[in-house]
C-alpha cells in the first residue's frame, strides 16, 4: 500500500500519521501490541494512554528507542492538559 499525503494529513494525531507511514494498519498494530478491538481505538485516539510496555513493544518493531515513541506521542499533547482530579488535590499530610 503505497501511502499519499492526503491520507497523512487525515490522521488525528502523530502516532496514527507515522503508524500510515510505515504502513502499519489498526489490524498489525493491535498484533505488535497484543491487544484487541476497543483498546486499538483507545490507543490511537488517546496515545498518551499507551502502557509503557507496549511502547516498548512498538519501538522495538519499529526499530527505535522507546524514548522517540514517547515523543511522538508528547507532539500532540496540549499546554492545558490536565489529569483528572488535580485542581482537588489535597496533601494528605
Amino acid at each position: 500500500m503505497k501511502t499519499d499525503y492526503k491520507t497523512v494529513s487525515e490522521s488525528r494525531n502523530e502516532l496514527e500519521a507515522i503508524l500510515r507511514i510505515k504502513g502499519i494498519s489498526k489490524q498489525k498494530f493491535g498484533r505488535i501490541l497484543n491487544i484487541k478491538g476497543n483498546t486499538i481505538e483507545r490507543y490511537l485516539s488517546y496515545p498518551y494512554l499507551i502502557r509503557y510496555f507496549h511502547m516498548m513493544r512498538l519501538a522495538k518493531f519499529l526499530n527505535l528507542d522507546v524514548k522517540d515513541v514517547i515523543d511522538i506521542i508528547e507532539v500532540d499533547l496540549q499546554d492545558d492538559f490536565v489529569v483528572q482530579g488535580e485542581p482537588e488535590y489535597k496533601k494528605m499530610w
